[in-house]
């Protein structure tokens, strides 16, 4: 029998990936259409199953157990993981970290919102910043390309910004999944080519950026958000198991690596 539910599951999830493709591809005169997604579905396994975090012999920040203080950027999903903590007012300890939120502006501010806070930010706290886009931040049909372009330029001017400015080392999440209602392939392709970009620049920077692989932990073989996960089928926020999936590889990495 398990074997049986396994295959009709596999044959499920294969037949929803044509439905999204030629659903897809029925909307056309568009940037996206000319996107080569014939990929997405042998990237899926290899994109979701990366270290939860980028902490190979080239990452060559060590950790000294000292006390660090981390701001947390983002919006949402950022304030909700906050309140998963019980951290109602942007404050979060936990042993030798002490965490603070700080909400973002949305794109096209995105930058200058990160440069209003880093400025404003005392010099004993400008230790580890992370650094994430809201699961609205990413495009799919339509726009897919361009809004890729514009999420890697994003990255460029908030390493600019965090890194070269202000000597903070920079912790980055990667893309949000999104729920199937809200999926089409070409949005696939949009976290599958920028997680697969974030890793090309955490390699370039090293001693300075890590990668946090939130899309391995959220997203399913389908590349949606799970929808055990999701506040609804409708809403890509997180639930709380949506953050609890989270929390076990977020703190490994704040031990193994700072």
């Amino acid at each position: 029998m398990k074997k049986f539910l396994l295959i009709l599951g596999t044959l499920l999830g294969a037949m929803t990936l044509v439905f999204l493709l030629a659903g897809c591809k029925d909307q056309g005169g568009t940037e996206s259409t000319n996107i080569d997604t014939s990929s997405v579905q042998n990237n899926q396994a290899s994109t979701g199953t990366q270290d939860d975090f980028s902490a190979t012999d080239d990452a060559k920040i060590t950790t000294d157990k000292q006390n660090r203080t981390v701001i947390m950027l983002g919006r949402s999903v950022m304030g909700g993981w906050f309140e998963h903590w019980g951290a109602d007012d942007g404050v979060y300890i936990k042993d030798r970290f002490t965490l603070e939120y700080r909400e973002l502006e949305s794109p096209p501010d995105i930058v200058k919102s990160v440069e209003k806070i880093m400025k404003k930010l005392p010099a004993e706290k400008k230790d580890i910043v992370f650094f994430k886009f809201c699961f609205v931040d990413f495009a799919g049909e339509g726009s897919a390309n361009t809004n890729l372009e514009q999420n890697k330029k994003y990255i460029e001017d908030v390493y600019k910004v965090v890194v070269e400015e202000h000597r903070a080392k920079l912790i980055i999440g990667n893309a949000l999944p999104q729920v199937m209602n809200d999926n089409d392939i070409y949005l696939v392709w949009n976290h599958q080519q920028y997680n697969a970009w974030l890793k090309e620049f955490w390699q370039q920077h090293p001693d300075d950026v890590t990668i946090f692989n939130m899309y391995k932990q959220l997203a399913s073989d389908m590349g949606a958000l799970k929808s055990e996960y999701a506040a609804d089928e409708y809403d890509s926020h997180l639930n709380t198991k949506g953050y609890e999936a989270l929390d076990k590889p977020f703190w490994e990495m704040m031990e193994n690596l700072y």
